[in-house]
């Protein structure tokens, strides 16, 4: 395996893994991946891991590119793979689900898109409306403090300037009768 994550409530964004060039398809018939939460991982999400091949010397053929439990796989999204050139490729995406590549002639690209499909949607994107929510009410919340605080400094909601009477007195009366 190319990179092993092995502890809960991991974030991974845009992870790119050429795998070897050089490998026969042993290394395959291992199964090795470009990128594996280990089995006993409970939370863990990744935006955007690409795996790329060029299995230069050898008809390379992987099972798939990344290996999840489960209960992780929702929560890996938008992975790609790409081929680059050479021989084999990979047969799927994530856990034996999702577009493959390879032996196409030349360069190939695909997307999983699963950030639209309902079944594997992210495990935590049903528990963030929350987060939205908090951060709503601390906006208006600062929004408030400052209109508290510009009232209380006397400076008008309205028009930005300072208010004539901030000691409870009307300041153009004032000046009339000094003026008399």
């Amino acid at each position: 395996d190319q990179v092993v994550w092995s502890g809960d409530g991991g974030a991974v964004y845009f992870y790119q893994c050429e795998c070897p060039y050089d490998v026969a398809s042993e290394w395959a018939d291992k199964g090795y991946v470009a990128y594996r939460v280990d089995e006993g991982v409970r939370s863990h999400i990744a935006y955007g891991i690409g795996v790329y091949t060029y299995f230069r010397d050898h008809e390379v053929w992987m099972e798939t590119a990344i290996r999840t439990p489960a209960v992780v796989q929702g929560s890996i999204v938008q992975p790609f793979l790409t081929f680059l050139n050479g021989h084999g490729g990979i047969r799927s995406t994530i856990n034996g689900i999702g577009p493959g590549v390879g032996k196409a002639g030349g360069f190939e690209l695909q997307f999983f898109n699963n950030d639209c499909s309902w079944e594997c949607r992210p495990a935590t994107m049903h528990r963030s409306w929350w987060i939205w929510l908090v951060g709503i009410l601390i906006f208006v919340l600062a929004v408030l403090l400052i209109l508290a605080l510009l009232r209380y400094m006397g400076v008008c909601n309205a028009c930005g300037r300072r208010s004539a009477k901030r000691d409870g007195s009307d300041s153009e009366s004032a000046n009339d009768t000094a003026a008399d």
